[in-house]
């Protein structure tokens, strides 16, 4: 079960970009690419494209009120002294910036052909928050355990799946793998993190088939990419909600980690780890949008402790194959819906 956050996913396309940008420019020094300052403009210029939509739709619709319809062609006559008539289509698909208050990404994290960790990062831009939603991988939705709908149907599937329990819109997608996951935190030097309980799992999976001991004691740890994977990952000694709280505890420590570092300074380490990475990663999120969403949101507030659990809203039962599943206590998502818009918006 991979832990997996946004931050890994921007990192891994921003490696990328560092590795492209090296083989281009082979006669520039590396300590010379100004790497931040590219983050900031790209996220400018992204922010220049959303503006650019929004004044189209302003055009069109005082255009739309002067002739007296809603729709999204119109119809231009210009008398001076030639009649010219023009159409205008512009695509309801496209111009949906505007449209939702939140930007969602689904971030799901692989071991197999199972996603064991499945979280929403819903960005909210007016109140420059980014709050972490967590599901259980043994909710029911549409007649199998929503970890299954991943390996089975494809993300697209899974994407329809979190609407449905979330009432969240997914923008975007972001799957990583145990060996990324290692690496990143390896690479920007481990993490720290404050550990609440003691842990002792002697039922860890080993890789190989069999199982071993893993412990962690209570208070500040500081831990390499394996130990933390481990971390994340271990339930046996107490459950897949607390494993889905310590998840979020991962990705502020991971947050904080880059908001320190100059990676103007270290593009050589991350030039170096950046094709393990690239293996294990599989995103629609293309390289400067990437860019322009770190630069656009590495300073957010970060909101997390968001888990749907048999404490608030789901109940535990069998399925008729015998199969350990949560079902919502409402015999459907409404309530979970109202709890995401909560925190959404708040």
């Amino acid at each position: 079960m991979a832990m997996v956050s946004m931050c890994s996913a921007m990192m891994s396309v921003f490696f990328g970009f560092l590795y492209m940008y090296s083989t281009v420019m082979t006669d520039m020094s590396l300590k010379d690419v100004q790497v931040n300052a590219l983050i900031d403009e790209v996220g400018d210029m992204k922010q220049e494209k959303v503006d650019l939509y929004q004044e189209v739709l302003d055009v069109q619709q005082d255009v739309s009120l002067l002739q007296g319809e809603d729709t999204n062609e119109v119809s231009f006559k210009v008398e001076n002294p030639v009649v010219v008539e023009a159409k205008v289509g512009i695509p309801s698909e496209d111009i949906s910036v505007a449209d939702d208050e939140s930007f969602n990404i689904l971030i799901l994290g692989t071991h197999g052909t199972l996603t064991d960790t499945i979280m929403v990062a819903s960005i909210n831009e007016e109140l420059e928050t980014v709050s972490l939603i967590s599901i259980p991988r043994d909710m029911f939705v549409s007649g199998r355990k929503i970890n299954e709908h991943y390996g089975l149907y494809g993300v697209e599937q899974l994407k329809e799946a979190v609407t449905e329990v979330t009432g969240l819109s997914i923008d975007k997608y972001a799957v990583i793998d145990l060996q990324a996951f290692i690496d990143i935190v390896d690479a920007i030097g481990g993490i720290d993190v404050y550990v609440d309980k003691a842990i002792y799992d002697n039922a860890y999976p080993n890789g190989k088939g069999g199982y071993m001991v893993f412990s962690l004691g209570a208070g500040q740890q500081h831990l390499d990419g394996s130990t933390a994977l481990k971390y994340a990952r271990s339930r046996h000694s107490t459950n897949d909600f607390d494993r889905a709280n310590r998840q979020q505890k991962v990705i502020v420590a991971v947050k904080e980690k880059l908001a320190g570092m100059d990676f103007s300074d270290q593009a050589g380490d991350v030039l170096a780890i950046f094709e393990s990475i690239s293996e294990n990663l599989d995103s629609d999120i293309g390289l400067f949008d990437g860019i322009g969403y770190y630069g656009n949101y590495k300073d957010y507030t970060l909101e997390t402790g968001n888990v749907l659990t048999t404490s608030n809203y789901l109940y535990s039962t069998y399925n008729t194959y015998g199969q350990y599943i949560l079902l919502p206590n409402d015999g459907n998502y409404e309530e979970v819906k109202e709890w995401v818009r909560g925190i959404v918006e708040k």
